[in-house]
């Protein structure tokens, strides 16, 4: 398999600013050009070219391009690639982004001197993991294309199904991401190689998440917790499902699978912290904010000192009409993590509520 150039060469691109490069952060950023221009650059110098597509309002955007861009090691490999920013959201941008697939930001892509993409970084990452990725495509590493050329000689190997997998649902080319990691559980059904019940759990996540498919994600998510309860997904399959619920409006299912999995699954806070919030998510009745209240404090017994806990009892404690309580877990929240703005406006939130 291997992807098409899908437009880059063909698309003029015009920002807004009348120099043809600026520089942001020490990164000389091409800003007014031709695409044709910009490859025409790139084969004289012999320099692959990196587009960012950002749009104004992306806080992970602005993270990436402050906080890890400007890194020196990435800054250093950066001057080896001409740099393109794209705002998907212009005019032109949105076609561009279109074009080559870009459904989200951020988003890294690296391409040839051709126009050809070598491969993308979706979303923001930390920065070891950013710097490892955004090197290994420049020196063809772990790209698309030798992944698909592994499956040619290795196809039965979980590892290279589940990557061609993650790297086709980056692309949102979902049918043929589907076939792989259905293929990697398939491969793999006592998931020895710890690829199966990633694959359940990411198809699951890109159903509801991307898809809007809350139903859809369902038989994934109890896949996972039905054949892999001690697997290293088996809490995040248990929150998610909790979530599809919610979106569902199946309260009753939110306590069926939480008396069903939730001292099957490994014993961790988070599954407890998440089971408590859903539980007590709008849902009325005494049933509900009982199983919520339990939860809430086996969070905390677990993990006393997460802000999230607290937070999560708080929201417990507001359902059943304890306003007293609910600010005094607040403020244990924030006491534990004091600059969380969510939880400040909260904080504000119960205390007129009292006053009221």
């Amino acid at each position: 398999m291997r992807l098409k150039t899908i437009g880059l060469i063909t698309l003029l691109v015009w920002l807004i600013t009348p120099s043809l490069s600026a520089q942001g952060n020490g990164i000389v950023w091409e800003q007014e050009v031709e695409m044709e221009k910009i490859l025409t650059k790139a084969q004289a110098t012999n320099k692959l070219v990196f587009v960012l597509y950002t749009k104004p309002s992306c806080g992970y955007c602005k993270r990436l391009k402050n906080e890890i861009l400007p890194d020196p090691q990435v800054k250093a490999l950066l001057e080896n690639f001409i740099n393109l920013e794209v705002d998907i959201k212009s005019p032109a941008g949105k076609d561009l982004s279109q074009r080559n697939r870009i459904f989200s930001s951020p988003v890294s892509v690296l391409y040839d001197q051709n126009g050809e993409e070598i491969d993308r970084i979706v979303g923001y990452w930390k920065l070891d993991e950013y710097l490892t990725r955004l090197t290994d495509y420049s020196q063809n590493i772990n790209t698309f294309n030798e992944w698909t050329k592994r499956l040619e000689t290795d196809g039965n190997n979980p590892e290279v199904l589940y990557t061609l997998g993650i790297k086709l649902l980056d692309r949102r080319m979902d049918k043929d991401a589907f076939h792989y990691l259905e293929k990697t559980v398939e491969v793999d059904p006592m998931n020895s190689s710890d690829f199966a019940d990633n694959a359940l759990y990411m198809k699951a996540s890109h159903l509801q998440r991307k898809q809007r498919n809350a139903e859809g994600a369902i038989d994934p998510l109890l896949a996972i917790l039905n054949r892999f309860p001690q697997g290293d997904q088996a809490v995040y399959a248990f929150n998610r499902l909790l979530t599809c619920y919610t979106i569902l409006k199946q309260p009753d299912q939110i306590v069926e699978t939480y008396d069903k999995y939730i001292k099957v699954i490994p014993q961790e806070a988070r599954a407890y912290r998440v089971a408590a919030t859903e539980l007590a998510k709008g849902w009325k009745g005494a049933r509900y904010l009982a199983k919520a209240m339990e939860s809430a404090k086996q969070a905390i017994k677990l993990d006393p000192n997460h802000a999230g806990n607290y937070s999560a009892l708080s929201t417990v404690q507001d359902q059943m009409g304890d306003y007293q309580a609910a600010l005094k877990s607040m403020n244990k929240a924030l006491e534990l993590d004091p600059e969380n703005s969510r939880y400040k406006a909260r904080q504000e939130q119960l205390k007129n509520e009292l006053t009221d």
